[in-house]
């Protein structure tokens, strides 16, 4: 669906910042879901995942990390040991060499900032409003929606510049994650059933 990113800004009030670089800010780290599908499934070992990554990270810059854990994951209970064990001994281990922050909203911390490392989701759908560039340095890079606009190559992390990256490409990323999403108006008023059928019809006619 075309020109769908300006339909949301426009009924959600999102304003869409050019990319900036905060030469003081810190790097964010954000989390998965230990106990979610990407978790369990694609990242089986989510721990030491997280680990390795970490240490590629600091091998390559001393810049303050701060770490955001998943909003799953935040409340911990006996469920996510069960799902991860060991969840609640690496969060504890996390925190003493890094700063957790999942108190405060991303647009309250913006401009607080260099860079932020993501794996997945929609997290960086809003990083990427904010102009924060986004690093992904998972091995299923390719896979993920973040792959169109993230970036992948972690020798840049110490000395980012502007010409590294790209608003166009950053507009045309929003617009394709809005082509693909319907309000709740258009789902209850059956708009999203009738482009899937479409879609469909298309398809097997073809064949």
């Amino acid at each position: 669906l075309p020109n769908r990113w300006n339909e949301f800004r426009k009924k959600y009030n999102i304003v869409e910042e050019n990319y900036k670089i905060n030469r003081d800010g810190y790097i964010l780290y954000t989390l998965s879901n230990a106990i979610g599908w990407f978790g369990q499934h694609k990242e089986k070992n989510w721990i030491q995942n997280i680990d390795k990554n970490l240490k590629k990270i600091r091998q390559k810059t001393k810049r303050k990390i701060v770490i955001r854990l998943h909003p799953n994951n935040i409340s911990y209970n006996a469920n996510i040991e069960k799902k991860c064990p060991g969840f609640k001994k690496f969060i504890n281990n996390l925190k003493k060499k890094y700063e957790i922050n999942n108190t405060q909203p991303l647009g309250e911390i913006k401009n607080d900032i260099y860079a932020a490392f993501v794996v997945n989701g929609s997290i960086c759908v809003e990083l990427t409003c904010y102009g924060i560039p986004i690093f992904c340095i998972d091995k299923s890079f390719d896979k993920f929606i973040c792959s169109k606009i993230a970036i992948k190559n972690l020798d840049l992390i110490n000395n980012l510049q502007l010409e590294h990256l790209d608003n166009s490409k950053k507009t045309q990323f929003l617009e394709w994650v809005c082509s693909n999403c319907f309000f709740r108006t258009e789902i209850k008023n059956g708009a999203l059933f009738k482009k899937i059928y479409e879609i469909l019809s298309k398809k097997f006619n073809n064949i």
